[in-house]
């Protein structure tokens, strides 16, 4: 009798459902759907991680390249001047020549100056007089 009564008492608390579950299953549901958002979020971020990464170790390879290749430059330059000033070797003149007309070149498509004979401020073209530095030795004697 009493296990009868228990029976009836489960099925009936089992039929009914609690006034909040509404609410739960919602919030669930939202739980859920804010959960697939932050984990395609994470993914994207970790993705975008892993990419600037790679980025960064590549520039630092090319960095590194351009260093050792900068140094490698810079010694051969020192051990040929070296070698020109032990007279090891003769000093090629005409590249020296060619490379300043190259320079002198270089120097002259940088002017600012038309055909007309004024630069493009409006002034002639004439160069002006370089001042003249002074540059001498003082000798003396400080005690007198």
């Amino acid at each position: 009798m009493e296990l009868d009564r228990a029976e009836k008492r489960w099925k009936s608390l089992t039929n009914v459902r609690p006034a909040y579950m509404d609410e739960y299953e919602r919030l669930e549901g939202e739980l859920e759907r804010l959960y697939q958002v932050y984990l395609e979020k994470f993914r994207n971020v970790e993705y975008l991680e892993h990419q600037l990464d790679i980025y960064n170790q590549a520039e630092q390879e090319k960095l590194e390249e351009a260093q050792k290749a900068l140094k490698i430059m810079q010694k051969k330059i020192k051990d040929e001047e070296m070698r020109m000033l032990r007279g090891e070797q003769e000093i090629d003149e005409s590249m020296l020549d060619a490379q300043l007309q190259r320079e002198d070149m270089i120097g002259s498509r940088g002017q600012n100056r038309t055909s007309s004979g004024f630069n493009k401020t409006g002034g002639s073209m004439k160069q002006q007089p370089q001042q003249q530095k002074n540059v001498g030795k003082v000798q003396g004697s400080l005690t007198g």
